[in-house]
């Protein structure tokens, strides 16, 4: 093999692989070749060399013998097409055989050229060589538009997002996947000679809004975008559609050459051949976000108002009496600690329903003494039952017990079991909290002995904004339960209750001793 490398700084970077077994014609060839047209030649003399050489390098150019010790000139070329597809291959050949040479253009070669190495050959191979790299690259850049509208149209249809383009008349002509779920999800009316989005929209509920539709898109001008929200008739999806009429770029008036996009662009302006895209995006849970958003506010000023005005209340009696009896005073004082722990408490619900609303709930456990978080927990509602005539008590045994909880979690948790249960007893009632160890982890039992659920009442109980119809009058948020599940839910946990009319309610709470994989997300 000989190796001859030209300077690629001083000539067109083309790479030219010669396959010739015959080394004084070799010798020709590459005497024939100049730096400015060529800038590195590698020669081979067989054709094993060659495909050797193809598979572990990069070549512009091939340029071969038709006769060849091991290989057909025919036969290589076929190799070479396999192997390297995009090489410009310029067969070789001694005689005028014409019948050989179209086999040779039969097999994948580019062009051909005899081995006439009288004055002007120079000249023909350079003619061939610089035919070959002009047909290659326009080949290449053919290739690359190709991989690249191939690799645009897959993503399109991939999106999220619907996207569809449609004509003047407002019929779909391209239509990606979830646009064709999208249309699926409306209701079609209206002729079909009208396009299938039109057909759609008309099915939305108001039977002059295709009509709309229709103008409001066949009166766009370049640039322009119209938006407008859509919702599906038999289900509660709600859309934004933004539609815009594709920019025609007109050719430059510098002189410089027009693509092909920009021919078909300005014939189809000059013609008046419109196209629009249509974009749709699902904004359902935006939507959601939106009536929760709106819910927590409403069920927020009202739930919070009964609470704070108490204490404003209470307030005012202490500032307007100068002297009261002491048993008053400690009354008024109970009523603010009692409304500032519900007001805290219902904040408390609101903050952790929107975060498991947005899946960012999480929790970070570690290991606890129950005793001490029971102790808190009882101590935090001791004046809450005291106000109301209610007994509570912890009913722990002396037993060392952990507890592996994130703290603020099982905080949440028991101390909205202990404020239901508050809640919904009457005065002379009892509530106690314990513990108990089992051999796989905690069960915290929160009992009462107010009035009981119905049996029929307890499956909604976890939902959320799921209260009984016997205390609407109490205040709440119908969240409380549904963050308890939640957090149990998060611990791997599991809560469970025992109630019956007149003989009052247990919890059941059961936290593991390990959490093989907590609940990600931010900060709890």
């Amino acid at each position: 093999m000989v190796h001859q490398k030209g300077q690629k700084e001083q000539g067109a970077g083309v790479r030219l692989l010669l396959i010739e077994d015959d080394l004084s014609h070799a010798v020709l060839i590459r005497r024939a070749l100049t730096k400015e047209l060529v800038a590195e030649v590698v020669h081979v003399e067989s054709g094993s060399e060659a495909l050797t050489q193809l598979g572990h390098d990069d070549f512009d150019v091939v340029l071969s013998d038709l006769n060849l010790p091991d290989y057909s000139g025919i036969e290589l070329i076929q190799l070479i097409n396999k192997i390297s597809p995009d090489v410009a291959s310029i067969v070789l050949t001694s005689s005028d055989d014409l019948q050989l040479v179209v086999q040779a253009m039969s097999a994948g070669a580019w062009d051909y050229l005899t081995k006439d190495f009288s004055s002007g050959f120079r000249e023909r191979l350079h003619l061939a060589l610089q035919r070959a790299i002009e047909k290659r690259e326009q080949s290449l850049r053919t290739l690359q538009a190709i991989s690249e509208r191939n690799a645009f149209w897959a993503a399109t249809n991939e999106a999220r997002d619907g996207i569809a383009i449609l004509n003047g008349r407002a019929e779909v002509v391209f239509a990606n996947l979830a646009f064709q779920n999208f249309t699926k999800a409306l209701t079609y009316t209206g002729g079909e000679e009208r396009g299938e989005l039109f057909n759609a929209v008309v099915g939305v509920g108001n039977e002059t809004f295709g009509e709309l539709f229709l103008d409001r898109v066949q009166s766009l001008s370049g640039g322009a975008l119209w938006t407008m929200e859509a919702q599906t008739g038999d289900s509660d999806r709600h859309y934004t559609i933004s539609v815009s009429e594709l920019s025609h770029r007109q050719a430059g008036d510098g002189g410089e050459r027009e693509d092909g996009a920009a021919v078909v662009s300005r014939l189809a302006s000059s013609l008046a051949i419109h196209r629009y895209v249509v974009w749709v995006r699902d904004i359902t849970d935006v939507k959601d976000r939106e009536r929760y958003q709106r819910e927590l506010l409403s069920t927020t000023t009202h739930d919070l108002k009964g609470p704070l005005g108490a204490i404003l209340t209470a307030v005012e009696v202490l500032r307007d009496y100068q002297v009261l009896p002491q048993e008053m005073v400690s009354n008024l004082l109970n009523r603010i600690g009692s409304c500032a722990r519900t007001s805290v408490s219902l904040i408390d619900e609101f903050l952790s329903a929107r975060r498991i609303q947005d899946g960012v709930l999480s929790i970070r456990p570690q290991h606890y003494p129950v005793a001490d978080m029971l102790r808190d927990i009882v101590m935090d509602y001791s004046t809450v039952a005291m106000s109301r005539g209610i007994e509570l008590t912890d009913e722990r045994n002396n037993e060392e017990v952990d507890i592996y909880v994130d703290r603020l979690g099982f905080q949440r948790v028991i101390g909205n079991l202990v404020n239901n249960a508050l809640k919904f007893s009457g005065a002379g009632s009892r509530v106690s909290v314990s513990a108990q160890r089992l051999s796989n982890g905690v069960m915290i039992s929160v009992a009462d002995t107010g009035s009981g659920i119905e049996p029929e009442k307890q499956h909604s109980l976890f939902e959320r904004y799921g209260r009984l119809d016997k205390h609407h009058a109490v205040d709440g948020t119908g969240l409380g339960l549904y963050v308890v599940k939640s957090i149990v839910d998060a611990h791997r946990g599991r809560i469970d209750l025992t109630s019956s009319i007149g003989g009052g309610t247990t919890f059941r709470i059961f936290f593991p001793a390990q959490i093989a994989d907590p609940e990600g997300g931010s900060e709890f």
